[in-house]
Parts: structure tokens; sequence; C-alpha cells
């Protein structure tokens, strides 16, 4: 996923994912699905813990929010 003109991956299965800088590899974030919460993830990106509703999103569309 590009957001600007930083080319961002995400990684991960089974409703836990980080989130990487492709040029340096670095993780920015991760976040996860929460337990018995159908649609609630929490998670954290450049020191911020943040926790959405996102009901039957892709995981890229949920990395794209939590790097807002």
């Amino acid at each position: 996923m590009r957001i600007g003109r930083t080319q961002y991956e995400v990684r991960g299965k089974d409703e836990v994912f980080i989130l990487v800088h492709e040029p340096s590899g670095d993780v920015v974030g991760a976040f996860y699905a929460e337990p018995d919460e159908p649609g609630w993830w929490r998670g954290a990106s450049w020191g911020k813990v943040r926790r959405f509703y996102i009901p039957g999103a892709e995981p890229v569309d949920i990395g794209a929010r939590f790097l807002q």
C-alpha cells in the first residue's frame, strides 16, 4: 500500500498483522482483531495506540487506517 510517497506492506494472518516500511524494512505498527468484538481492531503505529471499528475490511485497508 502507498501512503503519500512511501510504500508500506501489511504482513500477518489470523487477525494479527504488522505494518512494515518497505524501503527500510522497519516495523512501524501492529494491529489485531479484538476477540469477542467483531469489527473492532486495536493496534499501534508511530507510537500511538488506537482502536477502530472497521467491519468487513481487508487487512490492507485496516493498516491504512492505522497509518493515518
